[in-house]
């Protein structure tokens, strides 16, 4: 398997355990907080009560990217062409913006870790760092640029709680 996600990889061990399906609604309500998330949600969703089938479609194609050997750059590309818009504030978005999409994934990678270390057992430094490092290859398999990826798990984090403080919002 390319992008050094193979087998034998943490990602693979822990991305398809089920226990991570019980966290995944914590990456999607995070999700849902960012306004150009919402905003496209709503936009491109088709109807509201379709949000939670968008995701579920979302996430399955997610995971199934990280594991894959068909390079599904030009799905991802495909898929989110045309979901843009104007926010409520009248700001121009676009789903495959950099930011947006690097934060919507981010999500799932700290949910993924927060599964591991509450269920199954605490990563040690050298863990984390080995199972961010393969989940930023699963990143790199989008096609969307890295330039938002934070290098190191100690810098995901500190990305991670501020994106959370400063671009979700509770209206």
């Amino acid at each position: 398997m390319g992008s050094g996600l193979g087998p034998d990889t943490l990602l693979s061990r822990y991305l398809p355990d089920r226990r991570f399906l019980f966290v995944l609604p914590r990456a999607v309500c995070l999700q849902s907080l960012h306004p150009t998330i919402a905003t496209g949600i709503t936009q491109h969703a088709l109807l509201n009560r379709r949000v939670w089938l968008h995701h579920k479609r979302t996430v399955t194609q997610a995971i199934r990217i990280a594991f894959t050997d068909v390079d599904m750059r030009p799905y991802i590309r495909f898929a989110h062409e045309e979901v843009k818009g104007r926010d409520p504030a009248g700001h121009k978005y676009h789903a495959l913006n950099p930011d947006v999409f690097h934060f919507q994934h981010a999500t799932y990678v700290e949910s993924l870790v927060m599964m591991v270390n509450t269920f199954i057992r605490k990563l040690d430094e050298r863990e984390h760092e080995q199972l961010y490092q393969q989940c930023c290859a699963w990143y790199r398999r989008y096609g969307i640029s890295t330039r938002p990826m934070p290098a190191s798990w100690a810098e995901f984090g500190e990305y991670f709680e501020d994106a959370c403080r400063t671009q979700l919002s509770a209206g």
